[in-house]
Order: C-alpha cells, then structure tokens, then sequence
C-alpha cells in the first residue's frame, strides 16, 4: 500500500492516517516531493514507512529547472536524516 496523492503529507489527517496504517498495515510505503523536509523527518520519525519514495528531477540544477522551486537540497535533508529509520523488508 503507497499513500501518496498531489502530496499526501498536506492531507490534515496524514499524521492520524499514518499511525492507523503503522498499526493496522505497517508495511505501507511513502510517497512524496519532499517540498516540505521537516513534514516527512516528522512522518518518518512518528509512523516510518517500510519505504520512502522521493520525486526527483535530477541534479540540483535540473530540480530547479523542473520544479521551479529549489528543493534540493531539501531532499538531501531528508535522505542523511531518515536513512536508517527504515524497517527491513
């Protein structure tokens, strides 16, 4: 099971979403553009998926060209800080 959507994480009740399914289908997979870095380290650290999926669109460059926002680094955020709070399969 993937939550996911335009971005799951602005749903108002993604973090009562999560808990159910880390008690009820913990292995559930995130989804996510990663635009808000301290919204899924806080997803992570309270209800961690069995995987965490990140849209990326390239190098630092390249995102900005894509998004039009500069995320990256944002991104890079997120991967040294929730790498090793992932389940095993």
């Amino acid at each position: 099971m993937g939550l996911e959507g335009g971005e799951f994480l602005l749903h108002p009740d993604a973090m009562d979403i999560m808990a159910w399914f880390n008690k009820h289908h913990p292995n559930f997979d995130l989804l996510t553009n990663a635009l808000k870095p301290e919204l899924v380290i806080e997803a992570v650290d309270k209800c961690p998926p069995r995987r965490l999926f990140i849209s990326v669109d390239g190098d630092k460059d390249s995102y900005l060209h894509m998004r039009g926002k500069d995320g990256y680094e944002g991104i890079i955020n997120v991967i040294e800080r929730t790498h090793k709070k992932f389940r095993s399969a």
